[in-house]
């Protein structure tokens, strides 16, 4: 059973306390989500249909300008957070 879910969290550890995984198939996907575009729509709405929960990780502010240059992320983390919640 899955109580009432968060939107959008900061720390799996706490979405985790009010998850019953034993009744839920979890679906993981990860990204930078750096400049929000159409494949990562496709990508996230099939990856929603593989179970019952969809988590989506985000990198960090921090981690896209390791990965990607100095110049990004284009967004803030939390603009990106926003945008794959909605």
């Amino acid at each position: 059973m899955v109580h009432k879910l968060p939107k959008y969290i900061y720390h799996l550890d706490d979405f985790l306390k009010i998850l019953d995984t034993k009744s839920n198939k979890i679906v993981f996907a990860n990204g930078c989500f750096d400049l929000l575009h159409q494949g990562h729509i496709h990508l996230l709405n099939q990856a929603k249909h593989l179970g019952d929960i969809l988590i989506v990780a985000i990198n960090t502010d921090a981690s896209i300008k390791k990965l990607k240059g100095e110049s990004r992320p284009i967004e803030t983390l939390d603009t990106r957070i926003k945008k794959i919640a909605t």
